[in-house]
């Protein structure tokens, strides 16, 4: 009990399940084993590489979590998910590896007339077959399953196979599983010894049971599956305006103009010359491909402040499209149009010249030899003017010019 005036502080702890290219951290601590390293010669064509066996590797674990969580919902079955290894061996090496009771099965694939390996250590299964039945025993035993304990837990896994086939996208078709016996591993006829053996360990407990779930493939077939599931897997689209605007500053998407596709025969190549014109598959009238890492977008070439740029027209590139061709810079100055003069001041309107008097009727037609007089002014009327008497000494010369 806290005395008065504290508080009561309890311990809190946090615990990370990081991914299985990290590690799982849980508190499952397995005892230390002393391992020793030896040589298997496996240097055939049938082997994966290491991205290949990398990504195999976190579709089980996928696998692994889809499977507890189904288990959990439906069988009421609790249990942990410790850890997911993936091994690459040979045939004869994966079979020497089993030490315990097991329960073991196949997932035949009828489309590609192939199996899969799948076994169960003996707890797991009892587990499994208890759960199925409503039951909560577990006592552990090391005898081999009943046919009736072989067809209950047929039942209860094929229920969940499909959280198998949703790991892999389709790619495995339809699927079937049956029990191939218990509780010691037999071998298939089939597979060569030394043969690739690729095959995931799932290492989990359910209620208070644990123990390992298996997965094996032969090599090649793994191989199909993969190429497969990467030929049909569809990128995933970064979500842009999720980022804040800090990160999308730092981002750099890379991005490159595809001018058109062709191909040459390897005598052709041999012949290149310096000036040689290789021909493209594209018009020169279509829309060249801008690709945004691999989102595709149909774009029109050109300049832009002396460096050559594009114009985005649409999305994926459409056999409608059709741009002009680019210009060279060349014949851009010539098509230049050339500059306006500068403006000067308006000059003076220019007079109207004078209006010409109408032509004369045809009877005063004049001859060619003689000028034409103006006809005489029209006669004013005579105004009646007062006369008015000067004195004589009040004109001088100048009045007398301009009466006469």
């Amino acid at each position: 009990m806290a005395e008065k005036g504290k508080t009561d502080l309890s311990p809190q702890k946090i615990s990370l399940k990081l991914s299985p290219a990290l590690g799982d951290w849980t508190t499952y601590r397995p005892p230390r084993q002393l391992l020793k390293k030896i040589k298997v010669g496996l240097y055939g064509f049938d082997r994966l590489s290491e991205e290949e066996l990398k990504e195999m590797h976190l579709l089980h674990y996928r696998f692994g979590e889809a499977y507890l969580s189904a288990l959990k919902v439906n069988l009421h079955l609790g249990g942990e998910l410790y850890s997911v290894e993936s091994c690459q061996n040979s045939y004869a090496n994966f079979i020497k590896s089993f030490s315990g009771p097991i329960f073991q099965g196949k997932i035949q694939l009828p489309a590609l007339h192939e199996e899969i390996f799948i076994s169960f250590d003996l707890p797991l299964a009892n587990t499994l077959i208890n759960a199925a039945l409503g039951g909560h025993e577990t006592k552990f035993i090391e005898r081999g399953l009943t046919e009736a304990e072989n067809l209950i837990l047929e039942t209860a896994i094929t229920e969940y196979l499909s959280s198998f086939s949703n790991v892999f996208q389709g790619v495995l078709g339809q699927i079937k599983f049956e029990v191939v016996g218990s509780p010691d591993l037999t071998p298939h006829p089939s597979l060569n010894p030394s043969g690739t053996f690729v095959y995931f360990s799932l290492e989990l407990t359910l209620a208070e049971s644990q123990g390992n779930i298996i997965i094996g493939y032969p090599a090649l077939l793994i191989k199909s599956l993969y190429k497969k599931f990467k030929a049909q897997a569809k990128p995933t689209v970064l979500n842009l305006k999720l980022l804040p605007r800090e990160i999308l500053s730092k981002l750099t998407i890379p991005a490159g103009v595809i001018l058109g596709k062709t191909e040459l025969t390897a005598g052709e190549i041999k012949n290149l010359e310096i000036g040689d014109v290789v021909m493209l598959d594209n018009s020169i009238q279509n829309a060249l491909t801008l690709l945004l890492s691999d989102i595709p977008l149909s774009v029109q070439p050109g300049t832009f402040e002396e460096h050559t740029a594009v114009r985005i027209l649409g999305g994926e590139k459409e056999k409608e499209i059709r741009v002009q061709p680019p210009v060279p810079a060349a014949e851009e100055k010539k098509k230049a149009p050339a500059p306006a003069p500068a403006l000067k001041p308006a000059a003076a309107p220019a007079p109207s010249p004078a209006v010409k008097p109408p032509p004369l009727p045809p009877k005063f037609a004049a001859s060619p030899l003689r000028p034409v007089a103006p006809p005489p002014p029209p006669k004013m009327e005579e105004e009646e003017l007062e006369e008015e008497e000067f004195p004589e000494e009040d004109f001088d010369e100048e009045d007398e010019e301009f009466s006469a």
